[in-house]
């Protein structure tokens, strides 16, 4: 199975690969890289049943329904411990989940894609994001603005933001436009929202490492 998909692996892949790598090798034990491990490894169990559910010609709907509310949730978590508002949580948590239940049942359905959950978690996260920043920059704060920690913040804004603004809108013709070399703009887009998270993450990784060792 793992063989199979290290054969086959496509950029975006390797370089979550990669990074995942890189964090183990550079791991430090705090909340923060627990979490990032559960992303990156939830990326991975991803990719990896995907593949299976394709090569045995089953809906892979579910995976990827089930991969996104909990990478948002991980990431709620991510933000919360980030800014010491952890007690936040429960009260994000719940209700986002029971909304992603309502919406895979009976709103949409979970053979396809949950548009509206992914949409919310992402209008979440980005307003728990801009609430704090604007705080801090009200408050001064401008050592908090340009940490590592904000940078980190910062990882997944373009992915939630691009994968929002062409599903968001439910149109089929979106997905149907392509770019240069015939490649479909949603895949486009993807791929470089990809590139962006995991190469901030990589980054993160690195100054904290360095700025640990100059310690």
């Amino acid at each position: 199975m793992l063989q199979s998909f290290l054969s086959n692996i496509n950029i975006v892949q390797g370089i979550l690969l990669i990074t995942l790598v890189y964090l183990l090798v550079k791991f430090r034990k705090n909340a923060t890289n627990f979490l990032l491990i559960g992303v990156l490894v939830l990326f991975l169990l991803t990719e990896i049943f995907t593949r299976i559910a394709v090569a045995h010609d089953k809906n892979y709907g579910p995976i990827y329904n089930i991969s996104i509310t909990v990478h948002s949730l991980l990431w709620f978590r991510i933000l919360l411990v980030n800014i010491n508002k952890t007690n936040l949580f429960t009260f994000i948590a719940v209700p986002y989940v029971i909304f992603a239940v309502v919406d895979m049942f009976y709103i949409e359905s979970p053979d396809h894609f949950l548009i509206y959950t992914f949409v919310v978690g992402a209008l979440i996260y980005l307003a728990l994001f801009l609430r704090e920043n604007m705080y801090q920059l009200k408050n001064e704060n401008f050592e908090f603005i340009s940490s590592n920690e904000n940078l980190l913040l910062c990882t997944p804004l373009l992915l939630f933001i691009t994968t929002s603004a062409i599903t968001g809108f439910n149109d089929s013709e979106l997905f149907d436009i392509t770019v240069v070399g015939n490649i479909p703009l949603y895949k486009l887009v993807n791929t470089f929202g990809n590139i962006f998270y995991y190469g901030l993450i990589n980054v993160y990784i690195y100054r904290v490492n360095k700025l640990q060792y100059a310690q």
